[in-house]
């Protein structure tokens, strides 16, 4: 049986799934929309709603400093996490990846840099004769 290639929105969509259950199931977090977006051998991530329940309850301005602390060593574990998740959804090494989290609009953005662009197949076209015919 031949096995076939996702489609870039297929393998985006498994990522963004990946990456939701990581966050509710590691961090605790009910995360918002995730939006994934394979760009030949890059990947950019926006998670929204992506600041945990503990930041949440930090927030008042004598805990500002300790909560980026926080913020800071919760990406850092988050980076090395995605990364082995990326590589098993994405089948490609990543080469590097960065993250940042904005606690004040409550988002997080990755960036990532792959060794190659991952194998995916193109969607199947329907031509216009075809198309035109069911009409």
């Amino acid at each position: 049986m031949e096995q076939t290639l996702p489609t870039r929105g297929e393998m985006e969509r498994s990522l963004s799934q990946h990456i939701q259950a990581f966050y509710r199931n590691k961090l605790g977090c009910s995360t918002g929309k995730i939006n994934c977006h394979i760009l030949n051998n890059q990947v950019a991530i926006a998670i929204e709603n992506s600041i945990t329940p503990i930041e949440k309850m930090l927030d008042n301005p004598d805990d500002c400093e300790f909560r980026r602390d926080l913020r800071n060593r919760i990406d850092t574990i988050v980076k090395r996490e995605l990364l082995s998740e990326l590589e098993t959804v994405l089948k490609v090494k990543v080469v590097d990846m960065t993250i940042n989290t904005t606690l004040d609009n409550n988002f997080t953005g990755v960036v990532v840099l792959l060794s190659a662009s991952p194998l995916v197949r193109l969607p199947k076209q329907v031509s216009r004769s075809r198309s035109n015919k069911k009409s």
